[in-house]
């Protein structure tokens, strides 16, 4: 078998002496000093390379079989998995009434209707997703509980998830459940009453309001603490969402001296706001956007070079840019009708049917039949990026949420990180 270099491969400065080698497909990172004679002139040497080498080249997908086109390799994968009928992927909001006011929502707007899932509608949907469980292409569910705040309506999330099981055990399918929430309202003992019910993880979002209020950060800490005592089965995660004027409140939450024993244990993240809520939903903010990438990268070199905190993220390849564009997904609003995005929910202007006409039109976005993405070494990290906001913008530059830079910079502090 002839070995080739990958073509998603690049070779990165770290400093003076230091290099590295990333791949897009794998995530991999590999640092080496410039006196390495496994390289040359920025490419492997192979001739210079031992059979074990060769190995961890093969296995991080740097070194490639000759015979393979990576490009078509990589679209077979995503219309396998974007056709994929063995796993339904359902997002319901419970409701959309929400226990906080963040302007940058899209569930403030005045647009949203039917904010809250009634007794006759839950019976329907008991219905709905029965028929889906049935059906013998379907080996597994994942339910995922959004909003709104979806623990405003937690007796019906259990009746929900109960129903679910019941029918999951009854056809012998597998299932798993999933929450985004602001988590206010999250206890230890709905953590305990979710997990016996099988949930694996909950998502909790920060933002500047719930960063400066000392008794929520107090009350999140406690949570985070009595969770990893307790050694819960259920992934708590925490998002930090950001955006230009972040150095004015992460000390608020990065100078706690509980964090780094915390994030062993939970996963922190962050995640910039931008303006796809803005125009998805017709809905006026006094933020000023940039791009993803550049608000990205600020705060995470502002953790790392303050705090010494390290919020890189280099994951490989995703096999679709978005679960909402499987055939077998769907995203629902508490009227029980579909949409293509979670991010459009309650806006009758983007809803694409309902569970009565079972209507669930996909707008389904193939980058691998845009030039621009086809060359590009960052297609396996993003995959066309998010279908709405591409749509949506007209400067080619600017529909991208990755760019080189980006990695670039991430990659330095990956290793002053690993290294320090």
């Amino acid at each position: 078998m002839d070995l080739i270099q990958s073509k998603y491969n690049k070779i990165f400065k770290i400093n003076e002496n230091i290099y590295c080698l990333h791949n897009t497909i794998s995530g991999a990172a590999f640092f080496f000093n410039k006196t390495d004679s496994r390289f040359i002139d920025f490419n492997i040497n192979i001739e210079k390379t031992s059979s074990k080498f060769i190995e961890f080249l093969k296995k991080n997908l740097y070194l490639v079989d000759s015979n393979i086109n990576e490009l078509n390799f990589l679209h077979q994968l995503f219309i396998k998995n974007i056709n994929d009928e063995t796993t339904a992927r359902i997002t319901i909001a419970p409701t959309l009434l929400c226990n906080l006011t963040c302007k940058y929502c899209f569930v403030n707007s005045d647009k949203i209707i039917n904010r809250k899932l009634d007794d006759i509608s839950l019976i329907f949907f008991f219905n709905w997703i029965s028929q889906i469980i049935k059906n013998e292409k379907v080996k597994k569910i994942w339910l995922n509980f959004y909003g709104g705040e979806p623990l405003l309506e937690i007796k019906k999330i259990y009746k929900i998830m109960d129903y679910v099981l019941e029918k999951c055990a009854q056809y012998n399918k597998i299932c798993n459940f999933n929450m985004y929430t602001n988590g206010v309202l999250l206890s230890t003992d709905i953590i305990n009453n979710l997990e016996i019910r099988g949930m694996k993880s909950i998502q909790i979002s920060l933002d500047q309001n719930r960063i400066n209020n000392k008794n929520h950060i107090n009350k999140l800490i406690h949570l985070c603490n009595e969770h990893i005592q307790i050694k819960s089965k259920t992934a708590l995660s925490i998002r930090i969402n950001i955006f230009d004027g972040f150095r004015s409140y992460l000390p608020e939450l990065f100078e706690r001296p509980e964090l780094k024993d915390i994030m062993k244990y939970i996963n922190f993240y962050f995640a910039p706001i931008f303006e796809k809520n803005a125009f998805q939903n017709n809905y006026k903010t006094d933020f000023k956007f940039r791009p993803y990438s550049e608000i990205l990268i600020d705060a995470v070199q502002y953790a790392y070079k303050k705090y010494n905190l390290d919020f890189t993220n280099l994951s490989g390849f995703r096999l679709f840019p978005c679960y909402t564009q499987c055939k077998s997904s769907y995203v629902l609003d508490p009227n029980l009708k579909f949409y293509s995005c979670h991010s459009h929910i309650g806006n009758p202007n983007f809803s694409i049917g309902d569970i009565y006409n079972k209507n669930n039109t996909k707008l389904i976005y193939d980058p691998f039949e845009d030039e621009y993405c086809k060359k590009c070494r960052l297609l396996p990290s993003c995959m066309g990026e998010c279908y709405m906001r591409y749509k949506n913008i007209n400067s080619k530059r600017d529909k991208c949420n990755l760019n080189e830079d980006l990695i670039h910079k991430m990659l330095i502090i990956k290793y002053l990180s690993k290294f320090r």
